[in-house]
């Protein structure tokens, strides 16, 4: 694709094709690091196309920019992922993001209702207050 685009993409829109390489290879290892808990270097190395001893690179932007949480075990050479940012959600990602939406309206509806009914219901013992206060004065 850069060699096509050159042209356009290194004059027209001011980009280096190394900059562009490291932003998708990073994104690439959030897409791995979203897969498991545990990557090994060599499975990061054969995904982003590179060798295993600039794995640690990687990782270490992409803790870097908030995108991994995660801790480097280099005497295991294997990345353990506490969270990861997921640079692209799939149809899953979105039902269950959808599903936890929900789950939380409902909640936030039952709260609101229930409040509601307690104010309701204060409103009818301040009334009832109100009332015994103004016969008592009026006796």
């Amino acid at each position: 694709f850069y060699a096509q685009n050159k042209e356009l993409i290194e004059s027209t829109w001011g980009l280096k094709n190394e900059t562009l390489t490291s932003k998708v290879r990073t994104l690439a290892l959030c897409t791995l690091c979203s897969e498991s808990p545990t990557v090994s270097y060599s499975s990061i190395a054969a995904g982003l196309c590179i060798g295993t001893e600039e794995v640690e690179k990687y990782v270490i932007d992409a803790m870097s920019l908030d995108l991994l949480n995660a801790k480097i075990d280099s005497m295991a050479e294997s990345i353990l992922v506490k969270s990861v940012h997921h640079p692209l959600l799939e149809t899953t990602h979105w039902n269950n993001l959808s599903d936890k939406l929900l789950s939380w309206y409902d909640a936030v509806s039952t709260l609101v209702s229930t409040l509601d009914g307690v104010r309701v219901q204060q409103v009818k013992e301040d009334r009832e207050t109100e009332r015994i206060e103004a016969t008592t004065r009026h006796r």
